[in-house]
């Protein structure tokens, strides 16, 4: 059969070399690789290898160069040994290429790839994925459904290893750098403020001034001596509807409001994306809500910002979500839409 196989840094040959002809093992497993990938392990080894690749007989394996590559692959099950329970001939899989003691100290506790024996397919084993014809373990081939093709399962190896590195990474240090270059304004209502276009520079120290105006406005710069800037700013999220799910939202709005009232709304993906403000003060819930008819009341909507829910001084947790579920419950009846709220809450909720 045809193989690649890897002879020394810079020398990779497709020779023809023996078929796998002796009986397969009790937990052996005959493929044919379908499709496989070049991994930089590969690269490496033919720049400057050997380097993973033995020279001399691998402690475990007992492979050595001449090496058939390819560890990233697909393949088709030819036939397995009596005891191979996981797959069946005919089965297409993919390979999970390392090879390691299962009865020795890290195998006993699936810490397989820590053992000092591992050895891996296409790199330390007497077959590889660049070969017509390979035997592996019932450990190495993990069935794939239908929906999965062979280039996808060819690269569920690899896969792996990133969610893995991506899962034991982390984050250990950030730097950020200001710059003082004027930079384009992409926020109408900004640029409105500033006076210029959407897309035009501005200087930073006019953007920071215009900003933080902006947002005192709708209290939202924090102010020991203003109560509407006591809260975690918007409480419920711009409501996502269907089409369907729209066109009851109209006959909602025109039964409640009239037929020229007209509900802002955006596309967005899987629909439109509806102001959950207007929603709000439409629905009965004002700015200051309930401060006209309950004046002693602790929580309240903001007085410049009807998303924002505020503590006006010795309000309750109970009595935030209270609101929040009147709010929540009052836009339901209204409009047939449901607000979520947009901070997480802990040890509480709406329901």
């Amino acid at each position: 059969m045809k193989a690649v196989r890897f002879h020394g840094a810079r020398d990779i040959r497709v020779e023809d070399v023996a078929e796998p002809t002796a009986r397969l093992g009790a937990h052996d497993v005959l493929i044919k690789p379908i499709t496989t990938g070049i991994c930089g392990t590969d690269l490496h080894e033919y720049i400057a290898g050997p380097i993973v690749t033995p020279s001399t007989p691998h402690v475990y394996t007992g492979a050595t160069n001449p090496q058939i590559l390819g560890h990233e692959f697909s393949a088709v099950v030819a036939d397995t040994g009596s005891a191979v329970t996981n797959v069946k001939a005919g089965d297409r899989v993919s390979i999970q290429p390392l090879i390691s003691p299962r009865d020795d100290y890290f195998g006993r506790r699936g810490l397989y790839h820590l053992s000092p024996q591992m050895a891996c397919v296409g790199l330390s084993w007497a077959w590889g994925g660049m070969g017509e014809l390979a035997i592996v373990n019932d450990y190495n081939v993990v069935p794939v459904p239908k929906g999965v093709s062979d280039v996808q399962a060819a690269m569920i190896e690899p896969a792996a290893v990133a969610i893995y590195g991506t899962d034991r990474g982390g984050v250990t240090a950030v730097r950020l750098r200001l710059s003082r270059a004027p930079r384009p304004v992409r926020y109408a209502e900004l640029a409105r403020t500033l006076g210029v276009q959407v897309g035009d520079p501005a200087p930073a120290t006019a953007v920071r001034q215009a900003v933080l105006d902006l947002r005192r406005g709708k209290g939202m710069v924090l102010d020991p001596n203003d109560p509407d800037t006591r809260s975690v700013g918007s409480f419920f999220t711009n409501p996502i509807v269907t089409d369907a799910e729209l066109a009851i939202v109209r006959s909602a709005v025109t039964a409640r409001l009239g037929p020229d009232a007209t509900v802002p709304r955006y596309p967005a993906e899987g629909g439109s994306k509806l102001s959950a403000a207007w929603l709000i003060e439409r629905a009965g819930f004002g700015k200051g809500y309930p401060g006209a008819t309950d004046p002693a009341a602790r929580i309240t909507v903001s007085g410049k910002h009807t998303l924002a829910l505020t503590n006006r001084g010795g309000g309750s947790t109970a009595e935030l979500i209270a609101l929040a579920r009147t709010i929540r419950n009052g836009v339901r009846d209204a409009f047939a839409v449901t607000l979520t709220p947009e901070p997480v809450l802990v040890g509480v909720g709406l329901d």
